[in-house]
């Protein structure tokens, strides 16, 4: 069980705080439409070596949104993260 009193890491780390948010932005738009389960959208958080970057992997997708992986946990609930064509 956590501490509901220890403090928030997001909130004193910067560098944390920073990794996290670059975590969940692509360089660039992506559209419901355009994904498949098995695309790999590169984040702009960066990887282990230089000039890489982390990816999220499309696991499925639905009318409306898409179930995301890292490799370490399925994220779910992303579908105001993707735009449908107009």
């Amino acid at each position: 069980m956590q501490d509901a009193t220890a403090p928030d890491p997001f909130l004193r780390d910067a560098p944390f705080r920073l990794a996290t948010l670059l975590g969940h932005l692509s360089p660039g738009r992506i559209f419901l439409d355009e994904l498949r389960p098995g695309r790999r959208i590169e984040t702009m958080r960066g990887g282990e070596g230089e000039g890489e970057r982390r990816a999220l992997v499309v696991k499925e997708v639905s009318g409306d949104g898409a179930v995301l992986t890292d490799g370490r946990q399925v994220r779910t609930g992303l579908e105001q993260q993707f735009m449908k064509a107009q």
